[in-house]
């Protein structure tokens, strides 16, 4: 029963916007049923295919380098502002 728990979270989900929706002839069954099937085929290739498994490692590092950058350059505009803890702050009383 435990291997049906996304579905039925899925279908959940689903049933819930739907009955909650105030406007139910506008929702169009063919968006909903093309995005089931790309969440399906990227569980797919995401679980099951260790090239589809290395594809998204590898996503994940150039996001991770690109935050580098992004860090990177916030320390070069901001100085000790932009770096990770807590500031230098020479207060007097």
């Amino acid at each position: 029963m435990s291997r049906f728990t996304g579905i039925f979270g899925l279908l959940t989900m689903l049933g819930l916007a739907y009955v909650f929706s105030t406007n139910r002839s506008a929702i169009r069954m063919k968006t909903v049923v093309w995005g089931l099937t790309l969440q399906i085929l990227f569980a797919f290739l995401v679980l099951r295919l260790s090239a589809g498994r290395a594809l998204f490692a590898w996503l994940g590092d150039v996001v991770t380098q690109f935050l580098n950058y992004a860090f990177a350059g916030s320390a070069f505009v901001f100085g000790d502002l932009g770096k990770k803890g807590p500031p230098f702050v020479l207060a007097f009383q």
